[in-house]
């Protein structure tokens, strides 16, 4: 299997998997998929995933509230796709977990590693980190047309530079003058759960899309 990889402008590697790939990871992982799926589908940071509660989650509109502060403007809505969504949910049953309960209890940063290390040999992944599965969900939001400001809406990034920097390279038609000129946006804007770019995602990542 070629891996794909790419570097962006003074940002060094940025890596994302094939519909390939995920399928490999999916049938190679066992019980880390629902945690795999949930990074790929949403976006999240790895600590942001071990640390998610179920009071994060919002079931009812199938979306996770992710805590960047004490403030309530601080914080950001990400939308679950479906398949997502409903391996959120059934966790959460099947484990009988609380409000206060972590989702992903039976994983720790010290076991993260290892099981990853695991899941991804055993699907024939070289040269691949955990962090690429964040780099996959923004590479399908930006092949599906979504702008850099909702990427970066999605991601959490403190600023459009940042999003520019990494992923500015991957927009159709290449314009980096007009991609630089993008206007910073609040992260506190919340997105349009009902047209979410992740729910597209999750879509894709179901139908089995084929993308680079």
């Amino acid at each position: 299997m070629q891996d794909v990889q790419v570097r962006s402008p003074g940002k060094g590697r940025t890596r994302w998997l094939s519909e390939t790939e995920i399928t490999a990871l999916r049938e190679h992982s066992a019980d880390l998929w629902p945690l795999i799926a949930t990074a790929i589908g949403t976006g999240m940071r790895r600590g942001e995933l071990l640390a998610m509660r179920v009071r994060d989650l919002d079931l009812d509109r199938g979306a996770i509230i992710i805590p960047r502060g004490k403030s309530a403007r601080a914080r950001r809505t990400v939308p679950l796709g479906g398949e997502v969504l409903d391996l959120l949910r059934l966790l959460v049953e099947s484990e009988n977990l609380g409000e206060g309960d972590q989702v992903f209890a039976t994983v720790a940063e010290k076991t993260l590693r290892p099981a990853w290390e695991t899941a991804r040999r055993a699907a024939g992944l070289g040269g691949v980190w955990f962090h690429d599965l964040r780099h996959t969900f923004a590479t399908l939001l930006i092949q599906q047309g979504e702008s850099l400001a909702y990427v970066k809406d999605q991601l959490g990034h403190h600023s459009i530079q940042i999003t520019v920097d990494t992923y500015g390279h991957l927009v159709p038609g290449g314009n980096r003058q007009a991609v630089d000129k993008l206007d910073d946006v609040g992260t506190d804007r919340l997105p349009d759960i009902g047209e979410s770019g992740s729910k597209m995602v999750a879509a894709r990542m179901n139908r089995g899309a084929d993308y680079v």
